[in-house]
């Protein structure tokens, strides 16, 4: 491996790891839901068809001082635990655009940083390395907020235009990601709820929004396709090294005794980076030296 600016170390971003760990996360979240609720439901339904007045407390062997608070009727449970699994699944979803959010607002700073002034057409005409060493960064928030804020298609243009993509069908789906930001936005704000605010005397139930467990597997599975496309679409055309270089800069200013590209190998490797050697170290420290 030799250390070339524009071909990174590891295909994926250190920005697409971390929104993969998250996703994971949620997965690892729901899922243990599922499995514990599958069991309670079976249990339930079965009790429940020899007798649809059993008590959750028999059932379950509830105890303690809020048993209470417990539904009464096994029937009351399994309708209040359906409402439950549709709340968590709003709960993961909101999670999860969250996180993709997040990782469009990270991503997007590496490239601006990397490549600034691609923002203005010019792509490849400054190297970020160079406003780096010296301690400068152009303002990137209002860039920042033409991707995360706003319908997609809005989106989906300024991505378009800040860096030069053109087949962006896999990055954002629009459709689908517009659903799920009204989703989101219904949930963070309402509680899943509408949050049109009704006349003094509207005695109308405001139901609450659904999401089915297939539904959210599909939303979760295309926010990983549409961050893994921009991910690849940005990496090699605008990062590259660069997120090594800014490493190695924050490494540096904090490890003033030892700047050694041994020294450097065993930083890298030990946060992720394991196809990094001598050889590469040096010639990336050579590449920030002159930059």
């Amino acid at each position: 491996m030799t250390f070339n600016r524009y071909v990174p170390l590891r295909s994926r971003s250190i920005a697409i790891s971390e929104f993969n760990d998250r996703q994971t996360e949620i997965n690892e979240h729901y899922w243990s839901f599922v499995v514990m609720t599958e069991n309670a439901r079976y249990l339930a339904r079965q009790e429940k068809e020899s007798n649809a007045e059993i008590s959750t407390e028999t059932i379950f062997q509830a105890s303690g001082p809020d048993i209470s608070r417990v539904p009464k009727t096994v029937g009351e449970w399994l309708t209040a635990n359906e409402a439950l699994g549709n709340w968590l699944r709003l709960s993961a979803l909101a999670s999860a655009v969250t996180f993709h959010e997040a990782y469009m607002s990270r991503i997007c700073r590496s490239a601006l940083m990397s490549d600034p002034l691609c923002r203005f057409g010019a792509t490849g005409a400054l190297d970020g390395t160079s406003l780096l060493k010296r301690g400068v960064e152009i303002d990137y928030e209002a860039d920042q907020k033409l991707l995360t804020r706003d319908t997609w298609s809005k989106r989906e243009a300024n991505f378009r235009r800040l860096f030069s993509a053109t087949d962006t069908s896999k990055m954002f789906p629009v459709s689908k990601l517009e659903k799920m930001r009204e989703l989101r936005n219904q949930f963070a704000h309402g509680f899943g709820r509408s949050l049109d605010v009704p006349e003094p005397s509207n005695l109308q139930h405001r139901a609450s929004g659904k999401i089915s467990h297939s539904k959210l597997l599909d939303y979760l599975g295309v926010l990983s396709v549409s961050a893994s496309a921009i991910d690849r679409h940005l990496m090699p055309n605008f990062i590259g090294s660069f997120e090594i270089l800014h490493m190695f800069h924050c490494w540096k200013a904090t490890n003033a005794s030892n700047h050694s590209a041994r020294e450097f190998k065993k930083y890298l490797i030990a946060n992720g980076f394991p196809e990094a050697n001598v050889p590469y170290c040096e010639e990336l420290i050579a590449y920030y030296d002159n930059a």
